[in-house]
């Protein structure tokens, strides 16, 4: 009688942990830059809770070292430099806001820098450690 639990919270975990596999999967094909890094200088506001904290993000601008990198032109001790695009094209577009210390995995759709990665396509501590193993495993398969 008790297996039937387990059972089923077995495969809800396979099940979950096989949409995280498709979710990394399609972001770090469609990502031409894939890293982790640590944020060393930042004036992004904390979080975009008002329209204050948004038109406080218009110049807004971070610096990251990179700790590794799976994708792209960075490898580790190169610094990044991510900012608030001026242009969204017609529509609200926000970069993640950075945080000074905070180590976070970036899926960036930019070839180069700056970058502008939406709060969508930035992993935060602890759930970044997690994925790792799993970019490395995408790296290897893509390739030099």
């Amino acid at each position: 009688m008790r297996r039937a639990p387990l059972l089923v919270a077995a495969v809800l975990t396979h099940t979950a942990h096989a949409g995280d596999d498709a979710r990394v999967n399609s972001a770090f094909n469609k990502s031409p830059i894939v890293a982790l890094v640590q944020v060393e200088e930042s004036t992004f506001p904390k979080a975009y809770r008002s329209v204050q904290d948004q038109i406080e993000s218009v110049n807004a601008s971070a610096t990251l070292l990179v700790i590794a990198s799976w994708k792209g032109p960075y490898r580790s001790g190169a610094t990044l430099r991510a900012v608030q695009p001026q242009f969204c094209g017609g529509y609200p577009c926000l970069t993640y806001p950075f945080q000074v210390g905070e180590i976070v995995l970036v899926f960036a759709r930019e070839y180069g820098e700056p970058i502008s990665p939406s709060p969508g396509s930035v992993v935060r501590e602890p759930e970044a450690e997690s994925l790792m193993t799993q970019l490395y495993r995408l790296s290897w398969a893509a390739g030099p």
